[in-house]
């Protein structure tokens, strides 16, 4: 609650800014809100709900996260149109998450109880990232997870500008086509999430099996949607509805899988390590394709060529999947059944 809280001041004061260093600090600190946010939901859900249900429940979250996104640019979009101000959308945006943040205070929270056979992971910071690491599972998905979200920061950041160079459109079009695109994700999310547990259910391990699927399949359609741009407007909007959907099939299971293989009492620790470390990786995605594209002689062309690029990381990504699909039964089972309860 207090993250949403952080972030949306910050959004806020983003609006407020008449200098450049205004708005730069404005948006470090609602990358610091959302740097809480995500970790300590993921964890918190994953106290509440058994394992059984845990890859459809955060499926629902994180889902509920790119709505947000898409239905940001959308109605950010038609704000600016109407008011002719860029400030108004974080005027307007700021206020459901302080609303919401106040909400989260009454909600219950859950304490907790180490079982007995768990293993208990060293008190200290740094000792207790350390010992993360040693969990190979654990490993294999930040090294994934990286890769993931390089292809996806390169994915977000570029696909307007591609629609834009490719067909000619304004930009206010290119951020409604790809907003609208990328609500698919709502139910791509959730149906990732019941997909793999209902695997995870008839075969234990079956959870990082579908995660490799859907990462190999992510991968491939991102190869389709390239090549999709030398084609009809409309052979491109079908193509980036199966790319948008495969990456929402994603989701649900890297944070489950996450959350099966790290000892309760340093879960959000360890969500929130591995989540730094990608955005650390990922960070230069656009830049480094942006250069590229330009090195290929700009244009629509160019830029198809710099997104080719990026399909031996996004096949990397599926590739540590399938390895660490090897070492997650075993990684989990070490772990006990979460016990907690209401405060």
């Amino acid at each position: 609650g207090l993250m949403a809280i952080v972030w949306s001041i910050a959004t806020l004061a983003t609006g407020l800014g008449t200098k450049l260093w205004h708005i730069l600090v404005a948006r470090f600190s609602v990358g610091i809100g959302e740097a809480g946010y995500n970790p300590g939901g993921t964890a918190w859900l994953s106290l509440a709900f058994s394992k059984e249900v845990r890859g459809r429940i955060i499926g629902f979250f994180q889902s509920a996260s790119e709505l947000g996104r898409c239905l940001g640019l959308i109605v950010g979009g038609w704000l600016v149109s109407q008011t002719g101000d860029w400030r108004v959308p974080f005027y307007v945006f700021a206020v459901p998450g302080v609303i919401l943040g106040i909400c989260t205070f009454f909600l219950p929270d859950y304490a907790t109880i180490r079982g007995k056979d768990e293993r208990v992971v060293n008190k200290k910071f740094f000792s207790e990232i350390f010992k993360l690491f040693k969990i190979k599972t654990y490993t294999f998905m930040v090294i994934a997870q990286s890769c993931y979200a390089f292809v996806t920061m390169t994915v977000i950041g570029w696909l307007p500008t591609l629609l834009i160079r490719s067909y000619g459109i304004t930009e206010f079009e290119a951020g409604m086509i790809t907003g609208l695109v990328g609500l698919i994700i709502i139910v791509s999310g959730p149906l990732g999430g019941f997909i793999g547990d209902r695997w995870q259910k008839k075969k234990f391990g079956g959870r990082a099996y579908f995660l490799a699927l859907a990462m190999l399949l992510y991968a491939i359609t991102i190869t389709l949607l390239v090549f999709s741009t030398n084609f009809s407007l409309t052979i491109y909007i079908v193509t980036a509805l199966l790319t948008v959907f495969c990456s929402g099939l994603v989701l649900p299971g890297l944070f489950a899988i996450w959350t099966d293989v790290v000892p309760a009492q340093h879960r959000t620790t360890g969500i929130g390590m591995g989540t730094m470390i990608s955005l650390i990786v990922s960070a230069p995605a656009p830049l480094i394709v942006g250069r590229m594209s330009d090195v290929f002689g700009g244009g629509a062309a160019g830029l198809r060529s710099a997104f080719l690029l990026i399909m031996p990381i996004a096949l990397l990504a599926a590739i540590m999947y399938f390895v660490m699909s090897r070492y997650y039964p075993v990684d989990a089972a070490n772990i006990a059944d979460d016990v907690f309860a209401e405060k």
